[in-house]
């Protein structure tokens, strides 16, 4: 009653309808001619007294199991979340790890062998590198003819594996950073599932 009353009238009122039970109990004992009347208030007595009582049980478990319920579902998609950036970030470290191989590669073929920002590439990325590469020569053509040696084009190509190297790093970074708050939310997850099923 104290839900939806002041703290005072919940507690006369709770006196009065338990007072009531056992008045009414002994009551039904007791007299034979009104135990039709008796036992209806009996029931209408009991009915607020078990309404209440399980509005107060319910309230408290409410209290003790839902904020673990909520707890445990935003963790769940805490967790999710977390694996689906790990996927992406695995994905993209891998793809990294390719271009910054396929880049010194280029540039090392670059300074031994020349021409290479004119050959084509499958991979999107390196297409646009060799385009680029070719495209920077290209204002410095007279200056700098195509051709073998630690040229523009060398030059360019090991500033791309550079820049290549440098965001392998940082991807890199990331994922660790991701990791160790993925396996700590993992741990309290299952640690509060198994809380839970604890009798």
């Amino acid at each position: 009653m104290a839900l939806y009353l002041s703290v005072c009238f919940a507690l006369i009122a709770s006196l009065g309808v338990q007072g009531a039970l056992v008045l009414v109990a002994w009551l039904i004992g007791l007299t034979k001619s009104r135990r039709a009347l008796l036992g209806a208030v009996y029931a209408i007595t009991a009915t607020v007294s078990i309404a209440f009582s399980y509005v107060s049980l319910y309230t408290w478990f409410s209290a003790r199991d839902r904020p673990a319920t909520v707890e445990r579902k935003l963790y769940d998609e805490l967790n999710s979340a977390a694996g689906r950036t790990q996927e992406l970030l695995a994905a993209a470290t891998a793809e990294a790890q390719k271009h910054v191989l396929a880049l010194g590669k280029m540039t090392t073929a670059e300074k031994s062998v020349g021409f290479i920002s004119r050959a084509q590439d499958a991979d999107p990325y390196l297409a646009q590198v060799r385009e680029a590469v070719a495209k920077e020569a290209q204002t410095y053509s007279a200056a700098y003819p195509e051709g073998t040696g630690l040229g523009l084009r060398y030059t360019a190509f090991d500033r791309y594996t550079k820049l290549a190297s440098q965001s392998l790093e940082r991807l890199q970074a990331a994922q660790g950073r991701i990791d160790g708050p993925a396996a700590a939310c993992t741990s309290r997850v299952r640690g509060s599932k198994g809380s839970a099923s604890t009798p």
